[in-house]
């Protein structure tokens, strides 16, 4: 797994509330500081990752290059505790404050870039997974 340290730091939380797509639970925006840096995986786990650590693939799409899919929040925790006991390494999930710093790559609006540049979604996925690493990376940290 490629991790990538993100560092510690201050941004705005949330969607302003003419954002279009904004959903009613993403404001007011308000601003969060980060105190500590942290690492997160720079892609999504991947099947086979899963699967070494779990011995087990619920994913619809196979692949073992694709993404995990249909994992609960509990699966995804009981996920990074095997990987615990397997490298003595600590890994866990990020919190939503964490995530969005992350996403939002030091950037403000709805996205840090494109999205279909980004990553894949309803609109350019054609209904299924792809494997991971095939969209761009942000090449900036949040500052």
């Amino acid at each position: 797994m490629k991790m990538r340290l993100i560092p510690a730091g201050k941004f705005p939380m949330g969607s302003p509330a003419d954002e279009e797509g904004r959903d009613s639970n993403e404001g007011p925006v308000h601003e969060v500081t980060i105190s500590r840096p942290f690492y997160l995986g720079i892609y999504e786990v991947t099947q086979a990752q899963y699967e070494a650590v779990t011995g087990q693939n619920p994913s619809f799409f196979k692949g073992p290059d694709r993404p995990i899919a249909q994992v609960s929040w509990e699966d995804a925790t009981k996920f990074c505790r095997l990987l615990l006991q397997k490298t003595g390494r600590e890994f866990r999930l990020p919190t939503e404050a964490e995530w969005e710093y992350a996403c939002r790559a030091g950037t403000t609006g709805p996205y840090a870039g494109h999205l279909d540049d980004l990553g894949w979604y309803g609109g350019n996925s054609e209904g299924s997974t792809h494997d991971v690493g095939q969209k761009s990376l942000l090449r900036e940290c949040p500052k």
